[in-house]
């Protein structure tokens, strides 16, 4: 599977070609009529099994009734499942836990200041339970890792033993991310959370990467 921030109407064909069987695809602007249509129509492709509208924008880069709206629209639109992603502390808003048909919130133990990662997956285990007895709607951690340099204590093993670690626990999450994207300057991690490095070779976490 694959979920991916923004409207882009070949990603759906492309993953389907390259063997992916599932795709969750989003909407970065939920005012952007040009976003929706491309996943209205994207919609049809059996690939896509449902979508995110916004990533963290909340109150920020959008309001909470322009979201609400766009979530509707879409899944009455599509027939689909359709959610958003703030980060879990959010969700201490009622408000938010009623939006969307599932919940899907990105939680990061290094932000909260968990590198070991024995330590850092059982944290992740503690937030994942917490929101869950919060509703009764699914819950799926949308970006979920530890980076794999950009400060101390950080490798590309303790990387592959956090997953390790968080795949033997009731966490249902999503592997954060795919790649090194290098332009993510902002924080010494940023550019270091893939599985794969920029120059597409694997790190040590992909040889405990679930296989089919």
């Amino acid at each position: 599977g694959i979920v991916t921030y923004g409207a882009n109407e070949m990603i759906p064909r492309v993953a389907k070609e390259v063997g992916f069987t599932g795709m969750l695809f989003g909407v970065w602007n939920p005012s952007s009529e040009e976003e929706f249509a491309i996943a209205k129509a994207s919609a049809q492709n059996e690939i896509v099994l449902g979508f995110v509208v916004g990533n963290e924008g909340l109150d920020e880069r959008y309001d909470s009734e322009t979201l609400k709206q766009a979530i509707e629209k879409l899944s009455q639109a599509t027939g689909k499942p359709v959610t958003t992603t703030e980060q879990h502390t959010d969700y201490s808003n009622p408000r938010l836990l009623e939006l969307g048909d599932w919940v899907f919130p990105n939680t990061h133990p290094y932000f909260h200041r968990f590198i070991d990662p024995v330590e850092a997956a059982a944290w992740t285990e503690r937030q994942y339970k917490k929101l869950a007895s919060k509703t009764k709607k699914p819950v799926l951690f949308k970006e979920v890792g530890l980076p794999s340099e950009g400060d101390e204590g950080l490798s590309e093993q303790a990387q592959a033993e956090y997953y390790r670690q968080l795949q033997q626990t009731s966490v249902h999450f999503v592997y954060f991310e795919a790649f090194d994207q290098l332009w993510k300057t902002h924080l010494p991690v940023e550019p270091h959370w893939g599985l794969f490095r920029s120059d597409r070779t694997p790190k040590w976490v992909v040889k405990y990467l679930p296989q089919k």
